[in-house]
C-alpha cells in the first residue's frame, strides 16, 4: 500500500473504531425478544435471525482485526480493506492448527494462547486471576473459531443474509419405539432429546455427493439460543476492544488511556454454554449415493444445454 500518511490514517482509523456497535444492536433485539409483551411469535423469530446475523458479522470482524493486528499492525485499515473471506478462513485454520503464519512479531508458532498473551499486556496483582483471564479469552476464541470455519456457519450466514433462503424457527427432536411396525409411536411414549423454538431451516450443499459441476441441495435445521449468542457477542466486543487497546499502545499511546476489559466474573466466559440447546441440528432426507448419480463434465453440461435451449433459427 502506498501513501504519504499511512501512520496518521491508521491511527485515525483506530481512534474511530467503535466495537460497541454489535453489542448495542444485539442487546436491543434480545431484550425486545425476551421482554416485550406486544410482539408476535413471528417477530420474535425475526429478532432471533437478526441476532444470529449480527453474531456472524461480529465474529468475522474479530478474526479479521486479529489477523490484521498480527500481520499489519501499522496498516490495519489497509489489511482490512483487502482481505477476502477465504484468506481469513485460511488464517484462522492455521492458528487453530498451530501452523506457521507470517507475522510482524516474529512469532514462530501462533496459537490462541500465544495471541492472548501477546495482546493482553496488562498485569494484575492477583497473578492467578490474570492467568485465568488470558486463558479464558484464548479458550473462547478457540470455540468461536471452530464454528467460524465450519461449512455450516457459512451456510447459515449466507441464508440469513439472503433472507429468502432461510426459514426461521427451530425444532425439537423426540424418539420412541414403534409398537406396530410402520406406525409412529404414541406421543406419550416419545422421549425428548431436546431442542429450541429458535433457529432456522436452510439449504446446504451436500459435500458427499457434490463437486464443482454436480451438486445436491439438502435441508438442515439448526437450533440456537438467542441468549447464548447475545452473551457471545458481548465477549466478542470485549475482545475487539482489547485488540484496539493493544494497537493503540503499540502506536505509543498511554496504556492508561487504552484499558483492557473482561467480565467481572470469570465464569461469564462460559455462561453461553449453559444455554446450548440439547439438539443443535438435524437433517432428514432421502439417501443418495454416488453410484446413483451420473455425474456430467462441463463440456457435457454445455452440450445438453445447447441441445435443448439453443435459439431457434429464423425460418
Amino acid at each position: 500500500m502506498w501513501d504519504w500518511s499511512i501512520r496518521q490514517k491508521n491511527e485515525e482509523f483506530l481512534k474511530e473504531y467503535d466495537p460497541i456497535y454489535f453489542e448495542a444492536l444485539s442487546s436491543m433485539m434480545f431484550h425486545y425478544l425476551d421482554e416485550a409483551e406486544d410482539i408476535s411469535d413471528k417477530d420474535r423469530q425475526y429478532m432471533s435471525l437478526g441476532i444470529r446475523n449480527i453474531h456472524a458479522q461480529a465474529t468475522e470482524t474479530l478474526f479479521a482485526l486479529m489477523s490484521a493486528t498480527l500481520q499489519a499492525p501499522d496498516c490495519v485499515y489497509g489489511w482490512l480493506f483487502k482481505y477476502r473471506i477465504h484468506q481469513l478462513n485460511s488464517i484462522v485454520t492455521k492458528i487453530r492448527n498451530g501452523d506457521f503464519l507470517r507475522n510482524k512479531f516474529r512469532l514462530p508458532n501462533i496459537t490462541w494462547s500465544v495471541i492472548s498473551n501477546l495482546i493482553h499486556t496488562f498485569t494484575l496483582e492477583d497473578k492467578e486471576r490474570e492467568t485465568a483471564i488470558k486463558h479464558q479469552y484464548a479458550d473462547f476464541w478457540s470455540r468461536l473459531s471452530s464454528e467460524f470455519i465450519s461449512s455450516e456457519h457459512t451456510s447459515i450466514y449466507n441464508s440469513i443474509k439472503h433472507r429468502y433462503r432461510a426459514r426461521p424457527g427451530g425444532m425439537f427432536l423426540s424418539i420412541g419405539k414403534e409398537k406396530i411396525p410402520g406406525q409412529p409411536a404414541n406421543p406419550e411414549d416419545m422421549q425428548t432429546l431436546g431442542g429450541s423454538k429458535y433457529g432456522a431451516s436452510y439449504y446446504y450443499i451436500d459435500p458427499k455427493t457434490s463437486d464443482s459441476k454436480n451438486f445436491r441441495l439438502r435441508i438442515r435445521t439448526t437450533n440456537w439460543s438467542p441468549k447464548g449468542i447475545w452473551i457471545q457477542i458481548a465477549l466478542i466486543r470485549f475482545s475487539i476492544s482489547n485488540l484496539i487497546s493493544f494497537l493503540r499502545i503499540q502506536h505509543g499511546h498511554d496504556p492508561k488511556d487504552s484499558p483492557f476489559i473482561w467480565p467481572e466474573n470469570i465464569d461469564d466466559f462460559t455462561e453461553d454454554l449453559k444455554t446450548t440447546p440439547g439438539t443443535l441440528n438435524a437433517s432428514f432426507d432421502i439417501v443418495i449415493s454416488d453410484r446413483q448419480i451420473q455425474k456430467l463434465t462441463k463440456k457435457e453440461l454445455i452440450a445438453l444445454y445447447d441441445e435443448h435451449f439453443s435459439p431457434k433459427s429464423a425460418s
